[in-house]
């Protein structure tokens, strides 16, 4: 689970770093691929710990609407503060949404 943490700072480091849009595209998809591996790691971790089945289906649809609410905010905020901000300052402060668990 480490692993896939590190892997995801990286690619959020990598991405603030590039020159071109196709380079951003790549650092994101990347950073995309280390949050998949990282909310699968965290659920079968979380879900060895469980014994309920109910409670299983519940708390992953819990975190299911957490993470669509989290992607949500992002890009409402991305909407009135890119322009602001600026891509690269909106990506440092937006980059702890992978970093729950």
């Amino acid at each position: 689970m480490l692993i896939s943490l590190y892997a995801s700072i990286i690619c959020n480091v990598f991405s603030v770093l590039v020159h071109s849009y196709a380079t951003l595209m790549i650092a994101r998809a990347l950073i995309g691929i280390t949050i998949g591996v990282n909310i699968n790691v965290s659920a079968v971790f979380f879900a060895s710990r469980i014994s309920s089945k109910r409670v299983k289906t519940q708390a992953f649809t819990l975190v299911s609407c957490a993470y669509a609410a989290g992607a949500g905010w992002i890009a409402f905020l991305g909407f009135f503060l890119i322009e602001r901000m600026g891509w690269r300052v909106f990506l440092i402060f937006t980059r702890s949404e992978e970093h729950h668990v």
